[in-house]
């Protein structure tokens, strides 16, 4: 625009001095006309949609290497930072199920997984919808919850000789939804083997965002190490350099706490998307138990963002090695839920 401007200043002065009819001038003319309009719509298109600056090519994937060592130095620097409200870790329970030829295969589950009512079992992932669905199960007829069980059905600490209590039941005293682990523990693998078993997952961009907003900055989680406000990109750069298994269970990967990919895996039904509508693929999930699933729930967690917002909110960041730094640890990171849930930085619903 400055170039612009003084090119007009320049065509007014050349104006006033009546070179009109010269062609030099003419050329000016135009050129300086289109050089303002083209400034002026870049201008007002950026204002608008707020995207990132001219020359960050948001789907590139490179890496500078004058800057590898830059990165290097801080993700070292990221492994200070320890969260003090650790989850306890994902468990993995083998079972051997019966096949259809009369043998036995294996099958694999985790001690996140709940069974909801006789014949359904799905492994609940944080920031993925599960306040939603907790909700919509505490709103069915007849539910039962005792005094001794959690609110939410987590994991038993491994190690522990005894297993916490997570048993739901209807008034007629008929199971709501049980622990998985519990249930291996009393006996009950072979009501496994048959069920539909479903989770959700979400775009790990927007997911690791939301953690950081709801736990980190609201200081329900804290990082050790660290001196005042935790940005996004540190906070990033800590879990990078994580244990998934020992990751807080609300950034911990989807892949890692409900073995959806790898070996070994657990076998699948459904891996809904949360982008793809919550509650009617619930819906969907639901009606593969024996439970009287409310048919009007709300979804209770925040719309997505847009696009631009996560655009804004990933090139923003102050401090980075290179513009795709932010966008390129969470893509490394979980790049097992970007594969199984067929995500991009810039898939949206």
């Amino acid at each position: 625009l400055k170039l612009s401007w003084l090119s007009a200043l320049q065509l007014c002065a050349a104006w006033h001095s009546r070179y009109i009819g010269n062609l030099s001038l003419t050329i000016v003319m135009v050129s300086t006309l289109l050089h303002l309009a083209f400034a002026l719509a870049l201008t007002l298109t950026r204002a608008l949609h707020q995207l990132p600056p001219a020359g960050i090519n948001i789907l590139e994937d490179s890496e500078p290497s004058a800057l590898i060592f830059l990165q290097t130095r801080f993700e070292e620097a990221a492994s200070q930072f320890n969260v003090t409200d650790t989850s306890k870790r994902t468990v993995y329970h083998k079972v051997d199920c019966p096949s259809s030829d009369g043998k036995t295969e294996e099958r694999w589950f985790t001690s996140t997984m709940v069974m909801l009512g006789k014949s359904a079992i799905w492994c609940p992932n944080a920031k993925v919808g599960t306040t939603t669905i907790y909700t919509a199960l505490q709103r069915i007829p007849g539910w039962v919850q005792s005094e001794t069980s959690p609110s939410r059905c987590y994991q038993t600490p491994e190690g522990e000789s005894h297993v916490q209590p997570c048993w739901y039941y209807d008034s007629n005293g008929e199971p709501m939804m049980r622990s998985v682990s519990e249930m291996i523990a009393r006996g009950k693998e072979q009501e496994l083997c048959d069920a539909f078993t479903f989770t959700f997952t979400r775009n790990p961009w927007d997911r690791l965002r939301s953690a950081y907003e709801e736990k980190i900055v609201t200081g329900r989680i804290s990082l050790e190490g660290s001196e005042g406000p935790v940005t996004l990109l540190e906070f990033a750069r800590h879990v990078a350099e994580q244990d998934p298994n020992e990751m807080n269970f609300h950034w911990r990967p989807v892949a890692t706490n409900c073995l959806t990919t790898g070996s070994p895996h657990a076998r699948y039904d459904r891996i809904y998307r949360l982008e793809d509508g919550l509650i009617e693929q619930l819906e969907e999930a639901m009606s593969h138990t024996s439970l009287d699933f409310p048919r009007k729930v709300d979804a209770l967690i925040r719309s997505a963002p847009s696009v631009h917002e996560r655009v804004r909110t990933f090139f923003g960041e102050e401090g980075m090695t290179h513009p795709h730094e932010l966008i390129n640890l969470v893509k490394r990171k979980f790049a097992d839920d970007v594969a199984v849930g067929n995500y991009s930085f810039m898939t949206y619903a």
